[in-house]
Parts: C-alpha cells; sequence; structure tokens
C-alpha cells in the first residue's frame, strides 16, 4: 500500500489533504453554473418567450397570472440574489492562493449554488402547474439535472469539509 506524500514544514511533517485541488474545482462548478443560471435569467427576464405556440421540444404552456408574476420574480432573484453573489464567490475563490480564505469562499459559492439550485427547483414547480397534462418529458429531464445538481452540490460540500485545509 502506497503511503501519502508528506509536505515537511518546519521540524513537523505535515500530511496533504486528500483532494489538494478539490476547492479549485468546486469554485469552477460554482462560477459555470453561475454564469449559466444568470445568462438563462437574463434571457427570461429581457426576452420573454411566446408561450402561446408551441416548439419541437415542448408545448404550450399557459401559466396563471398569479403564477406569471411570481416566476418573473424569482428569475430577477436568481439573477440578482443567487448568481451574482455566487460568481463573485467562485471567482475570488480561484483568484485566491491556497488558505481558509480559498476554503470559505469555495463553500459560500457551492451555498449560493445549491440556493440557486433550489430556486430552479420552484421555477420547475411553476411550469408543472401550467404544463399540459400530457407533456411531461422536459419536465422529468429538468427535474433529473436540478436532482443532480443538487446531489453534486452536496457532495462538494461533503468533500470540503471532509478533505482538509489547502496549503
Amino acid at each position: 500500500m502506497a503511503s501519502r506524500k508528506v509536505k515537511k514544514t518546519g521540524s513537523k511533517p505535515k500530511k496533504l489533504p486528500p483532494f489538494p485541488a478539490l476547492h479549485l474545482v468546486t469554485a469552477q462548478w460554482a462560477l459555470c453554473f453561475a454564469c449559466l443560471y444568470a445568462a438563462v435569467a437574463f434571457r427570461a427576464i429581457n426576452h420573454p418567450c411566446d408561450t402561446a405556440s408551441p416548439s419541437w421540444w415542448t408545448s404550450t404552456y399557459q401559466p396563471a397570472p398569479t403564477e406569471a408574476a411570481e416566476a418573473t420574480a424569482l428569475l430577477r432573484a436568481q439573477l440578482w440574489y443567487c448568481s451574482a453573489p455566487q460568481a463573485a464567490a467562485a471567482a475570488l475563490a480561484l483568484l485566491l492562493p491556497a488558505g481558509r480564505r480559498r476554503r470559505a469562499l469555495a463553500l459560500a459559492a457551492l451555498a449560493a449554488a445549491a440556493v440557486n439550485h433550489g430556486v430552479l427547483a420552484r421555477l420547475l414547480g411553476l411550469l408543472r402547474a401550467a404544463a399540459p397534462p400530457g407533456d411531461v418529458l422536459l419536465l422529468r429531464v429538468a427535474a433529473l439535472v436540478t436532482c443532480a445538481a443538487l446531489v453534486t452540490d452536496l457532495l462538494g460540500f461533503l468533500a470540503i469539509l471532509v478533505g482538509g485545509q489547502e496549503d
């Protein structure tokens, strides 16, 4: 069995963390999703799609006025209160040298990503309420992707917390 490499600092040898680049990977994950969700929210707010005409991948959606207003408010919140702080924390985590600040910012970026995925799940709930009874493919795929993203966020939290400090 191969032993782990030991880094010498002063007189006491120090073990390397099990996942040395994990903070960078989680920060990159959070930055990519922040940019993606910001672009989607910006597009949906400024150029709403025509819900009266179906496209090749979905049928028509007719949300109630209260659901449409809630969806617009959620999209604005996703853009300004979720994606912007998530991108800022992730970018700073990528720019800072290794240490406690990078770890804290990577955790903050992951927390914002989890909130962002929760907002997306609520938006999918609103979309499901407006969907016709037979149209489930798009919603199932989107729900599966959202659940996978939430699980990945949870695994990122656990890996950073168990992974130890970078130096």
